[in-house]
């Protein structure tokens, strides 16, 4: 599992930042890949993602699971909003099916910047 309590900006595009970790991958399938993701080996995987997410104005709240930098839209997750500082908690799942090593990301989709606290990242290996 990785996690973020504090609130932090994130640019539209970018990932998410996991300032903790609590792995335990006896296999070593599961490593962590600096502070923005997971480094997955081959095999299938449960991943569960939730954050309280904030856009400062009227805008878009809009996260999805990205392997290798590139967001997958069957695990996206998006809320638009209408007025200012709507504090909203958001969350998606996916199972992932990985045929090599992938990193693991989470990415601000939206194309505003948007405030993340409170967020997990939980990623469990079914096969």
């Amino acid at each position: 599992m990785l996690y973020n309590t504090a609130a932090q900006e994130v640019q539209a595009g970018a990932a998410l930042n996991f300032a903790a970790n609590q792995i335990n991958s006896a296999s070593g399938s599961i490593t962590l890949s600096g502070t923005t993701g997971l480094s997955l080996t081959a095999g299938q995987y449960l991943v569960v993602f939730e954050t309280d997410a904030l856009v400062e104005n009227s805008g878009t709240i809009a996260v999805a699971l990205a392997l290798g930098g590139n967001a997958l839209p069957y695990a996206a997750s998006s809320l638009a909003k209408t007025g200012s500082n709507n504090n909203e908690r958001i969350g998606l799942a996916a199972i992932l099916e990985l045929s090599g090593t992938q990193t693991l990301t989470v990415k601000n989709t939206s194309t505003d910047t948007n405030t993340h606290a409170n967020s997990t990242l939980n990623v469990v290996k079914l096969a």
